[in-house]
């Protein structure tokens, strides 16, 4: 079994897109994923 990190930032249409997918990968890959948050904001200040 696979376990994938899937960096999400919250509100982003992009995560948006990509989560409305991830439960058809899973089901068809056997891939888990490991949920991992970060802010975009913080990132661009640093």
């Amino acid at each position: 079994m696979r376990h994938i990190d899937f960096w999400f930032s919250i509100g982003s249409t992009y995560t948006y897109l990509t989560v409305m997918r991830l439960d058809s990968v899973a089901e068809a890959t056997g891939a888990r994923f490991n949920w991992r948050p970060f802010n975009v904001r913080e990132m661009m200040v640093a």
